[in-house]
This record gives structure tokens, C-alpha cells and sequence, in this order.
């Protein structure tokens, strides 16, 4: 990273296609496009993270895996609670805004199996 106190590593699973261009933007200096990938981000930023508790944030993370092809499924258990009614949508939507649906992430599900 660059000049960062932190990162969310969640975000690498759920966006790493960006990630990857926002760090070489970061080490490149070229701060204009590194704004440009982090506003893109933004929406999917808030509708994963930007809730009520970090517990929400890990719900509402396996529901974008789901969105992006990942998972099968955003299967939690206890002390984890189902997000509201339409999360799963709204989290969709971020993804779709951020141009990170219907782009594949490394193996596709049939390669893994083989």
C-alpha cells in the first residue's frame, strides 16, 4: 500500500481487480487516477462496510462474494444475524456501479472442481 494506515483485507476477496490498480496508481504518484478507482469504490465501500457493526460488514462481504461468483452462497451462524430484507440486492447494485459484476475472479467454479 501507500502512505495507509490500514486496509480492509476483506476487500482484496470481494475487489481485487481495483485494489491492484489503485496500489500501482498509489506507487506511481498518479494520485488522480488513484482518486478516480477509490470514488468508483466508494458505493461498495459503504453498502459492505458502512454499517451498523463490523459483524454486519462480514454478512454483507459474503453477500457481494455471492454477487461476484465466489461463493455459492452467504450461509453465516451464530453470533452472525442475517442482514436486512434487500441488502443483497442493494450490495449488487454497488458491485454492477463499480463495473465488478460479470467479471470473472481467477478460477471459475468448474476449473476449481477439476
Amino acid at each position: 500500500m501507500f502512505d495507509v494506515d490500514g486496509a480492509l483485507v476483506g476487500y482484496g476477496g470481494l475487489a481485487p481487480e481495483p485494489l491492484i490498480e489503485l496500489i500501482a496508481a498509489g506507487k506511481a504518484k498518479d494520485y488522480a487516477k488513484a482518486r478516480a478507482i477509490h470514488d468508483r469504490l466508494l458505493p461498495v465501500t459503504r453498502t459492505v462496510y458502512h454499517r451498523g457493526s463490523h459483524m454486519e460488514g462480514s454478512v454483507a462481504l459474503k453477500h457481494g462474494l455471492v454477487a461476484r461468483g465466489i461463493l455459492e452462497h452467504a450461509t453465516i451462524r451464530p453470533p452472525l444475524m442475517p442482514l436486512e430484507p434487500g441488502a443483497d440486492v442493494e450490495i449488487a447494485d454497488a458491485l454492477r456501479s463499480a463495473g465488478l459484476l460479470g467479471q470473472p475472479i481467477g478460477r471459475s467454479r468448474d476449473d476449481r472442481a477439476a
